[in-house]
């Protein structure tokens, strides 16, 4: 009887002290270590339609937990698979580089975020993919230094300096085809009025403009490159389901039902080496059964 009541007591210690985990893809996820303490990566799926407008059993947040603490980079989804957000988590606060998406895969906004404020520079982006704002901040999270903004075709709309979150200095103003619109001078944040110079459209021009506006294509060439990077890395592991996939411009190159990272249905977007659109192909059952020509840029 004794030797009988050790055997329960050392099973009902294993039961309670052993590791719990789940399978995803093929690969162990969702672990606990023997203290219950969460460990490694960790998927969230929708389930019972707790997240709406996601399928059962799809993919809605993943990232790594250690002793029971998110660390590292946590993704969030859109239904269908494309990325919300990615925030960088130290001792379970965010806290770390963040990077918002429009719905479209396309990147909205990045940045240094710490201590429950931006630091350092933070770009916004059109959904064109165009620099919206180009902005820095400072140790404090207030905005300091050289403050731009953007037209969506990518010509430079504001520039000024700011010195702990108010405008310090001078600030131009300009038209949507590149000239000055004003002249403002600025003192602690507040407009002096009689320093105050305003211009006809396409009367003056000056070099900040297209210096400015050099500066965002770069910016933008360098964040399509961490696009296509990023893409790269996760070709043939596309999730079954409906699915929007993009190509290293960051525009959508296949759309539709996927099953075994396949297309089985939908389109399939043609584009030329330069990122040109060229045609659709009309995707059925897996194979290539029409095409659509000449249709609108994607």
């Amino acid at each position: 009887m004794k030797f009988f009541h050790i055997l329960i007591f050392l099973l009902l210690s294993f039961i309670a002290y052993s590791q719990t985990s789940e399978t995803y893809k093929g690969k162990k996820v969702n672990e606990k270590d023997a203290a219950g303490q969460k460990q490694g990566h960790w998927v969230i799926l929708n389930s019972g339609g707790k997240f709406p407008g996601f399928q059962e059993g799809e993919l809605t947040e993943e990232g790594d937990y250690l002793d029971n603490k998110k660390i590292g980079i946590w993704t969030k989804y859109y239904p269908g698979g494309i990325k919300k957000h990615e925030l960088t988590f130290t001792n379970n606060q965010p806290n770390g580089y963040a990077k918002f998406y429009y719905k479209d895969g396309m990147l909205q906004e990045e940045g240094m975020w710490k201590d429950n404020k931006w630091v350092g520079e933070y770009r916004y982006y059109h959904e064109n993919g165009n620099l919206f704002y180009n902005w820095v901040y400072n140790a404090s999270g207030k905005r300091e230094g050289t403050q731009q903004y953007f037209y969506e075709n990518g010509n430079l709309m504001i520039e000024g300096t700011w010195k702990e979150g108010s405008e310090s200095g001078l600030l131009k103003e300009y038209y949507e085809n590149g000239s000055v619109k004003t002249e403002k001078q600025f003192a602690t944040g507040k407009i002096e009025a009689t320093e105050t110079k305003s211009y006809e459209l396409g009367k003056q021009f000056d070099d900040a403009a297209p210096k400015a506006k050099k500066l965002a294509e770069g910016i933008k060439q360098q964040h399509q490159v961490k696009t296509a990077a990023s893409t790269a890395a996760n070709v043939g592991m596309i999730g079954d389901g409906q699915r929007t996939t993009l190509n290293k411009f960051g525009k959508p190159d296949r759309e539709g039902i996927f099953k075994n990272s396949m297309l089985i249905e939908g389109k399939e977007h043609l584009y030329s080496p330069e990122g040109i659109y060229l045609k659709t192909y009309i995707v059925k059952e897996g194979k290539r059964v029409g095409e659509e020509i000449n249709k609108a840029e994607k």
